[in-house]
């Protein structure tokens, strides 16, 4: 699950490579004590993540709201039903290709593909999506690629089914009316 880290600040510049590669790292750092954020950093203890330099005013979100990434919102909003927030995180041209055990869903368009997402998610089917360890590359001021692993379950109450399952998810997220947003999602089940 993507956490929200404290204000980290490195003891020197050189703990922090210069690429933006980093979220990963920063995603999955155990925050019980506030030394244990990354190796080497000092955190502060109840303040939101600040990131340094090209990062922090390039990644998808803002500074102090990584938490906000359209695909952690994507997953929420998927799960809660909520498809007027859900419409607001893609590209008109989204593009989607899901590919698992015994299907494969393809669509492009973000009408479409709402339109699918409303049929799919009902009170009689219900969904439980987690998206962990981002691996998010920042491209250039207006894009951004991610890649998600994804643990879920679906619930279809009118077969009394479960099923349990994992992703690999690669996104591609574009800048649009100042916002990020994604332009391409995909997922093979493993």
């Amino acid at each position: 699950m993507f956490t929200l880290l404290r204000v980290c600040r490195p003891k020197t510049s050189a703990l922090l490579p210069n690429h933006d590669n980093v979220a990963g790292a920063l995603a999955t750092a155990d925050l019980r004590s506030r030394n244990s954020v990354l190796p080497g950093w000092k955190g502060k203890a109840g303040a939101a993540l600040l990131l340094p330099g090209r990062l922090a005013r390039s990644c998808p979100g803002n500074r102090r709201s990584l938490h906000k990434h359209p695909a952690t919102v994507h997953f929420r909003c998927l799960d809660t039903a909520n498809f007027d927030e859900l419409s607001t995180l893609f590209h008109d041209d989204v593009s989607v290709d899901f590919v698992g055990g015994n299907y494969e869903w393809k669509l492009t368009g973000k009408q479409e593909y709402l339109a699918s997402l409303r049929k799919s998610f009902t009170r009689e089917a219900v969904g439980h999506h987690n998206g962990h360890h981002p691996e998010i590359q920042i491209l250039s001021e207006s894009e951004a690629t991610g890649i998600w692993y994804l643990a879920d379950d679906m619930w279809i109450m009118t077969h009394k089914f479960h099923t349990k399952g994992t992703a690999m998810y690669w996104d591609r997220y574009a800048k649009a009316d100042g916002r990020w947003k994604i332009r391409e999602t995909r997922y093979r089940r493993i």
